[in-house]
């Protein structure tokens, strides 16, 4: 199955090449017609004249349908897009994550919270309920399990959040926390928060224009798709097994 689109999309050039030769044959003897209508009606017999014409025709037919399948083609490949990427402003990603976080019971986290480099009073207190709605979740009596990777060099607001997520997670045996100190601070360059199987954020960072040696989150991409969900999935867990086996 997924050699299909691969083997659509060579169909479609070909289909392309072979309409433009039709298209160029069609257009030459079509000109060289109009160019010479009087020596063509004196030489040529009617019976060529009509197998002309109908060759012309079934030119224009088969140009249409080729035409009309690559736009078939496009179409069903665009069908097929039902979980694309979707962009999320920066200064709503926050909220936008609250909202996810308000409806999930296992959330994974690679990351680190921004809160020490933004200026931005909106973007700033977003970033904050954030933080908070994840620690209400965990002093609910409700199943809720949340993992998170963070820099082992980390802001004062960020370090706050995980002493708080640790204390409220010891109130109920429902919720679970836990967080581990990565030492490849490139991984924070691109961060991600994958939602239950639902949906996943992913964040790319780049160095501020004031202070080239912070990042902020500059683009953000939602998608709810499974198989990139389940690919960030495989790839959290993964890595977590690593982590807490070399411990």
């Amino acid at each position: 199955m997924k050699n299909k689109p691969r083997n659509k999309i060579k169909k479609t050039v070909v289909n392309s090449i072979v309409s433009a030769i039709i298209g160029a044959i069609a257009g030459l003897v079509l000109s060289f017609f109009i160019e010479n209508i009087t020596l063509v009606i004196n030489t040529i017999p009617i019976w060529a004249a009509l197998v002309t014409i109908i060759f012309l025709f079934s030119c224009m037919v088969f140009l249409y349908y080729r035409i009309e399948n690559h736009a078939e083609f496009r179409e069903e490949e665009m069908e097929h897009m039902s979980n694309p990427l979707i962009k999320i402003n920066a200064d709503v990603i926050s909220d936008f994550a609250s909202s996810l976080v308000k409806k999930s019971s296992y959330i994974r986290v690679v990351g680190s919270a921004k809160q020490d480099i933004l200026e931005d009073e909106y973007r700033l207190a977003a970033s904050k309920r954030y933080l908070s709605n994840l620690e209400s979740m965990l002093s609910k009596d409700r199943s809720f399990q949340y993992y998170r990777v963070i820099p082992k060099k980390c802001n004062s607001e960020l370090l706050k959040h995980i002493e708080k997520c640790i204390s409220n997670s010891t109130i109920h045996k429902k919720t679970s926390f836990q967080y581990i100190e990565s030492d490849i601070p490139f991984d924070f360059y691109i961060s991600y928060q994958i939602f239950d199987q639902s949906d996943i954020l992913i964040i790319v960072d780049n160095p501020t224009s004031k202070d080239p040696n912070k990042d902020d989150n500059v683009l953000c991409f939602w998608t709810r798709d499974e198989e990139t969900i389940e690919a960030f999935t495989k790839r959290f867990d993964s890595a977590w097994s690593r982590a807490m086996s070399s411990k």
